[in-house]
């Protein structure tokens, strides 16, 4: 079922004892840390940033690393770390791994899309039955949706 040896490799390691590639404690510290930071900036910080990126943008011609380099923390920044740190979370999981294939599907950059959601569609192993019904729990589905995952299940 996993194709990925490396994959395998890890969950192997969690069956031994200590876990030693279990991130949780790590994960969860830092999605903490990026809700504190998210609900406390203001509009003016938001503002200020723009400006900021407005005046970059009129510096003289990025070199092909530093273009390439910018394409790629746009691409965080837009399509990717909300969902990595909202991913140790069993029950929003699902439904963020949906939304995430979709901004991929759309997202600007053609080339580094195409390239993210074929790593991405490697990694769904774990998307099955048994994990999905826990999206029942998940607020941002309506409840005619819960309703008909629940006679599913």
């Amino acid at each position: 079922m996993i194709s990925i040896e490396e994959d395998k490799q890890f969950l192997l390691s969690q069956l031994k004892k200590g876990r030693s590639g279990c991130m949780l404690g790590i994960d969860m510290k830092l999605t903490a840390e990026a809700q504190y930071y998210s609900s406390s900036r203001s509009e003016d910080e938001d503002i200020d940033m723009e400006e900021n990126v407005e005046e970059m943008s009129q510096l003289p011609g990025p070199s092909k690393e530093v273009k390439a380099l910018e394409d790629i923390c746009c691409f965080v920044v837009e399509c990717y770390i909300k969902m990595w740190f909202s991913a140790a979370n069993i029950i929003t999981a699902p439904i963020n791994d949906l939304i995430l294939l979709k901004k991929l599907l759309n997202y600007s950059n053609n080339k580094l899309g195409e390239v993210a959601i074929k790593i991405f569609i490697n990694h769904l192993w774990y998307l099955n039955d048994e994990s999905a019904v826990f999206s029942i729990f998940d607020d941002r589905l309506d409840i005619n949706t819960k309703q008909r995952m629940a006679k599913k299940y």
